[in-house]
């Protein structure tokens, strides 16, 4: 899942990763580093005062995490998913409490 992260004056997307040797890392940095929260993000790019930084593997400090969200067209698609969903069950909804002759 694509996420965003706001850390420090920077802003990072890229994809969560939660398994894997990848999400190891994190979990290792966590526990012996004694970081509060650790994000790691895959294929990251970083927008910030100085431009934008690609990275193949991104690990955040949870103490310079300020937040993480869905970018905004993620969230926009996954919206019209959801309103495309509720407006088929409407309208199954009402086929079947339609009267029949």
């Amino acid at each position: 899942m694509k996420v965003q992260v706001q850390a420090k004056q920077l802003l990072y997307t890229g994809e969560l990763v939660n398994g894997g040797e990848d999400g190891q890392l994190g979990e290792t940095l966590r526990l012996e580093a004694g970081f509060s929260r650790v994000v790691v993000l895959k294929n990251a790019v970083a927008v910030g005062l100085g431009g934008t930084r690609r990275h193949t593997l991104l690990v955040i400090d949870g103490a310079e995490v300020l937040s993480i969200g869905i970018p905004d067209e993620e969230a926009d698609s996954a919206a019209e998913a959801t309103d495309a969903e509720s407006r088929r069950q409407e309208a199954q909804r009402r086929e079947a409490n339609r009267p029949r002759s």
